[in-house]
């Protein structure tokens, strides 16, 4: 599990890190309107035969949208991501 429904941890193994810079880059190209939270994976082997993450049971804070999708918390899960996430090396390299 890479994120719960309101906390957005910080973890700085590779996946992680990984995973938080996802979610920054989905969060700035909605408009921070929107987030994806509850974020789980698993690592494996993907169609290419390169190793990745299969990402499954996202849910979705949105601005607009509260109580529309299971979950969605809406301006409180926004900004429980703002108060919890620290940019690494990968939002560095995004420049978000």
């Amino acid at each position: 599990k890479y994120s719960g429904t309101l906390n957005f941890s910080a973890r700085s193994d590779k996946h992680s890190a990984t995973i938080a810079a996802f979610t920054h880059f989905a969060y700035e190209g909605m408009q921070k309107a929107a987030v994806f939270c509850d974020i789980q994976g698993q690592p494996g082997k993907l169609s290419n035969g390169h190793f990745g993450i299969y990402l499954f049971d996202l849910m979705m804070h949105t601005l607009e949208s509260l109580n529309r999708y299971a979950g969605d918390h809406g301006e409180i899960g926004l900004k429980a991501f703002v108060r919890d996430h620290e940019c690494n090396h990968i939002c560095d390299a995004l420049l978000l």
